[in-house]
């Protein structure tokens, strides 16, 4: 898991989120960070999704490859505070 700072060259920036989480695929922890969200803010339907809190997607592989990143798209940057701080996640530098 990597944390990134969205800017204008992001689709999810252009919907008023901030930050994202992005795996290299979907995988355990990510639905687990999936279900603490859900928890916190309810679940997100595909029509909700630029309205809510959070939003989650598969992005495209990148070049030469066929594994595409998983991205969970936030909002509130204090979200990210508090899923690292709960300890059950690392970040990949």
């Amino acid at each position: 898991m990597k944390i990134v700072k969205l800017n204008r060259r992001y689709t999810a920036y252009k919907s008023g989120f901030t930050h994202a989480l992005r795996f290299t695929t979907w995988g355990k922890s990510a639905g687990e960070i999936e279900q603490f969200l859900t928890k916190r803010y309810g679940h997100q339907y595909s029509w909700q999704r630029e309205r809510g809190q959070w939003s989650s997607n598969f992005g495209s592989p990148p070049r030469g490859e066929t594994v595409r990143p998983y991205w969970i798209n936030l909002k509130n940057e204090a979200d990210i505070s508090m899923i690292l701080l709960s300890g059950n996640y690392k970040v990949n530098r």
